[in-house]
């Protein structure tokens, strides 16, 4: 008897785990151009980077600087 609750107990404690993954962290590696007029809109083209594909938006630690995607028609 004692054969099969440690049996029970182990499934249990094996299924009973649930699995966490992270999501992937999106990282720009380049941006173009490298600098602007302080004050003024600039227009910037992400150039490189890792899991870009639903960046969806972009957090700054400077509260005045904000991005808007533009899509190229």
């Amino acid at each position: 008897m004692t054969g099969i609750r440690f049996i029970l107990a182990a499934v249990v404690a094996i299924t009973g785990q649930q699995a966490f993954a992270q999501l992937p962290q999106t990282r720009i590696t380049s941006v173009f151009p490298p600098g602007g007029q302080q004050g003024t809109t600039v227009d910037l083209t992400v150039g490189g980077g890792t899991d870009l594909d639903e960046l969806d938006r972009m957090v700054f630690a400077h509260p005045g600087i904000t991005a808007v995607q533009k899509l190229d028609a």
